[in-house]
Formats: C-alpha cells, structure tokens, sequence
C-alpha cells in the first residue's frame, strides 16, 4: 500500500525518498473549465464529501489525487477573483482589471 499525502509530505521535507513525487497542479480558468465538464460525472460523486473530509481543496484536487494544497491569501488571490466586476481594488489598494483573451483551450481573461 502507497503512503497517505501527509507521509510523503513528511518524508520530502525530511529530504528523504517517499514512493513518488509529492504532487499538486494548479489549472488557469479555462483548462479549469475543460476539466470540470471532461469529468462532470466523476465530480458529482465528489461534491458534499469535499466539505466534511477535504476543506480548501476542490473537486479537481481531490479527483487528481493532489498531495498539497494551495493556499492564497491577499495579493495572491487577486488576479482570478471570482467577480462580476471588470476592475477592482483588492484590501492592498491595488487596482486588478480583466483583460479577456483567446487560447486554444477557450476564453480567458
């Protein structure tokens, strides 16, 4: 049997070798979005464990079988804010605006 997440964290960071690589992957919005509807049915069987088990991680991270998680916090979370509003200012005074474009993946912004 592999280890959990939580030991092969502890191993790398002992500079040890675990079983594999600890893994994690972030995704931009529309590679996000491709994913979500390739594993619609998947996820659905995910979705009410994710909050009990798994706080912070999302369908994906937990589909991929990710062994970190990403934390965000202030100025790091500003450039894919989930908002309606082209521009903001985040809690640094700082101005962010969505500037849309186009890859082969689909739209982005």
């Amino acid at each position: 049997m592999g280890l959990t997440s939580k030991e092969r964290m502890q191993i790398a960071m002992e500079h040890k070798e675990p079983d594999m690589i600890p893994f994690q992957a972030t995704f931009v919005p529309e590679v996000d979005k491709i994913l979500r509807k390739k594993y619609a049915r998947e996820i659905e069987g995910i979705k009410g464990k994710k909050e009990e088990k798994y706080q912070g991680m999302t369908e994906l991270d937990i589909l991929f079988g990710h062994d970190m998680l990403l934390l965000t916090y202030g100025l790091s979370t500003g450039y894919y804010r989930d908002t309606d509003a082209n521009a903001y200012v985040d809690e640094w005074d700082i101005t962010w605006k969505k500037i849309p474009y186009k890859t082969i993946n689909g739209d982005g912004y």
